[in-house]
């Protein structure tokens, strides 16, 4: 769930741009036209403090099943919905899985000196993309015998490395 809670924080884009295909009339009486085109700001209803409480707080709690029985279907679109979703929805999260196993099992991380207290995105980016990147710190890890073992190295040590996710 802190992955799901990270795409409703931070989802890949900031909005989706999408054309009305026939004349629509919503309950509260706003009127949608055919070819009309619509902007849906998924970065501001994933933001919404009337949908989830508190939402600049990160709580991977949000997105157990008696809480996402509580919210509109719509209230959480990383990937869009329908049949219109993204194409790539089920490679991307696989892609993240597999990438962070790779990390998380070889390497232990700590926050950087340069890394932002608050995340600005950058301006001249499609995607949600951080402004200089989010930089960390890279602690070497040992496996023996499937026991992990972390060695806090000092930053003097040759195995101590900055690396900057882009």
């Amino acid at each position: 769930m802190p992955k799901i809670e990270t795409l409703r924080k931070y989802p890949p884009l900031g909005s989706l741009f999408r054309r009305v295909t026939e004349t629509y009339k919503s309950p509260e009486g706003a009127k949608l036209t055919r070819d009309m085109n619509l902007i849906i700001p998924i970065y501001a209803i994933h933001h919404d403090p009337d949908i989830y409480e508190d939402p600049e707080t990160f709580n991977p709690d949000r997105f157990e099943p008696e809480e996402v029985r509580q919210r509109h279907r719509c209230s959480f679109l990383p990937f869009g919905d329908g049949p219109r979703n993204c194409i790539g929805l089920r490679f991307g999260l696989l892609q993240t899985k597999i990438g962070l196993v790779a990390l998380l099992s070889r390497f232990v991380f700590e926050a950087s000196s340069t890394t932002p207290r608050s995340i600005r995105f950058a301006r001249k980016s499609f995607t949600l993309t951080p402004d200089g990147g989010l930089w960390l710190n890279k602690v070497c890890s040992l496996t023996a015998e499937g026991i992990k073992m972390q060695l806090p190295l000092g930053s003097n040590s040759k195995c101590n490395h900055q690396v900057c996710f882009k």
